[in-house]
């Protein structure tokens, strides 16, 4: 898994045209381009956006290599997802940043952001790959605020709940999750909904904030 930033399929650095997925260098990468589109849809991007960006990713991407892809929403190179969603304002010093906390109401609409954010980052081709905390509702800017320890006894298990859900689901269903095609349903205003191999239907609604995935029989 390498830690390529752009689209690896089409990437070009000093002046040369990358072979990452051509045979004999990565299986996937880190996938920091849907963590961006994820992140700008969650924000009220509108669901046409992200459906334009899986076109193009899933239409560039070797079916292999995208089934590979190391799905992110937070690294430590980067701040911390709920604090991203949740903030009205990130902080511009270092110094705002190293006290910097979201407050009760931004705390509250960054989570139910992050639930949205972290259904598409489990149920979108690729395997999820949480950062530490993450899971349990923990805050950070840039590096190194997004690196402090596991929020030991202050858990929110509200979180933690979602996301063992969520992993339940990648177990049950680990064949469709792990290889099945990604087909859009419907781009439409807030609402983005797509399946997997036509059995698992997701369907994430930005303006009502509501996550739901349904399971066709199977």
């Amino acid at each position: 898994i390498g830690e390529v930033w752009e689209d690896a399929s089409n990437k070009i650095a000093y002046g040369v045209r990358r072979r990452y997925f051509q045979g004999g260098q990565l299986d996937g990468t880190m996938n920091y381009p849907l963590r961006d589109a994820i992140v700008d849809y969650v924000l009220g991007g509108g669901a046409d956006a992200i459906a334009a960006f899986m076109e193009t990713f899933t239409g560039n991407t070797p079916k292999p290599a995208l089934n590979c892809m190391m799905n992110v929403l937070s690294t430590h190179d980067t701040a911390r997802i709920l604090t991203v969603l949740g903030a009205n304002a990130l902080p511009e010093t270092r110094a705002e940043a190293a006290d910097f906390k979201l407050t009760d109401e931004e705390y509250d609409i960054g989570k139910k952001r992050l639930k949205l954010a972290a259904a598409l980052q489990y149920t979108l081709p690729g395997f999820p790959c949480v950062y530490y905390g993450d899971e349990a509702g923990a805050q950070g800017t840039a590096d190194p605020f997004n690196r402090m320890p596991f929020p030991w006894g202050r858990e929110d298990h509200e979180m933690i709940d979602w996301y063992k859900h969520l992993g339940k689901l990648r177990v049950k269903y680990s064949d469709i999750f792990s290889s099945g095609d990604y087909q859009l349903i419907k781009a439409e205003g807030g609402e983005f909904t797509f399946s997997r191999d036509g059995k698992i239907t997701i369907s994430v609604n930005t303006d009502m904030i509501t996550a739901v995935i349904t399971v066709e029989a199977l």
